[in-house]
């Protein structure tokens, strides 16, 4: 038999693993704990992905609350009879030009956020993929593989 068919029929062996279970083909449990690996970093990405969303919700929430505060206290100053119309309408232009500049920096908060979650995802992602290669690497080199066999 040559080398090559040789290393090919390592497929064709039958090894018994996990209490008489018949498994086929090299390192199954290399393979097993390669899955695993890999649904333990999809459980990591999903958690930075909904703490991510958790973070920009309560955000959303804040705004919302800063919001609701300051439109209390301007409905307050405007239903004052005392005042006179020029302030209502001074205090109103004041607090819609603040509302706005407050507007941009929350959306600028709600993006880092998102951002740095979708970065972390992904870095979790791109590790375990590189550990990946290196574990299928490792195993090619173990078994004395080559990609073109």
């Amino acid at each position: 038999m040559t080398d090559a068919s040789a290393k090919k029929s390592e497929f064709a062996t039958a090894t018994i693993a996990n209490g008489g279970l018949r498994l086929f083909g090299p390192d199954v449990e290399m393979i097993f704990a390669s899955h695993h690996k890999n649904f333990d970093a999809m459980m990591q990405v999903n958690r930075v992905a909904l703490d991510g969303v958790q973070a920009i919700w309560c955000r959303q929430l804040d705004f919302i609350q800063q919001t609701v505060e300051g439109l209390t206290t301007l409905a307050r100053e405007v239903a004052q009879p005392s005042s006179p119309l020029n302030q209502k309408l001074a205090n109103h232009a004041e607090f819609s030009k603040r509302a706005l500049e407050k507007s941009v920096t929350n959306a600028r908060a709600l993006t880092e956020l998102a951002t740095k979650a979708a970065s972390d995802a992904m870095n979790i992602m791109n590790q375990r993929f590189h550990e990946g290669l290196g574990e299928m690497r490792h195993w090619r080199e173990k078994h004395h593989w080559s990609v073109g066999d």
